[in-house]
């Protein structure tokens, strides 16, 4: 399990209820303004990706393989505000098996 984004959502989430401020580079208010308010990424604002403009094409590579092919949601189609006490939005899980023997 890993996140894309430059901090778990619910890292944020216990932050946000410790009333933590948290690094600079995590997130972003409604407006797309730099916070480093947990409560304001959460309403309404986004998690940045990690990496830069890699950790944004690994996030949506990651995003297409987990949602698409498995018939689960896409991340932007989960509304939080609407459902505040979710534990996940509904999302598919894929699981990818490598055996080095088969190398």
């Amino acid at each position: 399990d890993m996140a894309t984004s430059a901090m778990a959502h619910g890292d944020v989430q216990i932050a946000a209820r410790a009333g933590q401020a948290l690094p600079s580079g995590i997130g972003v208010d409604a407006l797309g303004q730099p916070t480093c308010d947990p409560k304001a990424i959460l309403d309404g604002g986004a998690l940045l990706p990690f990496g830069g403009h890699k950790g944004s094409a690994l996030s949506m590579m990651v995003e297409l393989l987990a949602a698409a092919l498995t018939g689960g949601h896409f991340s932007w189609e989960f509304d939080w505000s609407r459902h505040p006490c979710a534990k996940t939005p509904w999302t598919g899980q894929l699981i990818i098996v490598i055996d080095p023997s088969k190398a």
